[in-house]
């Protein structure tokens, strides 16, 4: 087999695929070597490329999220800040084999929402056709954190 004598051009082709997104092993196919050969001589273009994607497309959501794009910025807080939805379940049956009071299901209901984000509060609220206000008391008699 000829020895892959390396190129500027197929370094800047392996770089305009990986910031498209082209995989390794496609970038490898079009060029018609290895990923043995490819990593000796393009690793530093495909991974420069990625970078520059990267980099590309963060710039591009900040600049979303500073003009107030709220899916930005709920995707931003969910890929950078760790946030995440949670689904609301209580573990509250009033009549399974219980002789609780409406007062003691008041109180376990309470104690067991204590922990519960505002936007959990919110969304509970909502399924029960209750809402919250802006203080955290309930907007229409609904439900309170």
């Amino acid at each position: 087999m000829a020895k892959h004598e390396p190129t500027e051009e197929n370094r800047q082709r392996v770089f305009r695929g990986s910031k498209c997104g082209v995989k390794r092993d496609d970038l490898c196919q079009i060029l018609g070597i290895g990923r043995t050969v490819f990593e000796k001589y393009y690793y530093d273009a495909f991974e420069k490329g990625r970078i520059y994607a990267n980099e590309t497309v963060a710039e591009k959501l900040y600049e979303q999220c500073m003009e107030g794009n709220v899916t930005a910025l709920i995707f931003w807080l969910k890929a950078r800040a760790k946030w995440r939805e949670t689904d609301v379940r209580l573990n509250i049956n009033a009549n399974a084999g219980s002789n609780l009071s409406a007062e003691e299901l008041v109180e376990r209901f309470l104690s067991e929402t204590q922990s519960l984000s505002d936007s959990e509060v919110e969304r509970l609220a909502q399924r029960v056709g209750g809402s919250v206000g802006a203080d955290g008391g309930a907007a229409d008699g609904g439900l309170t954190h």
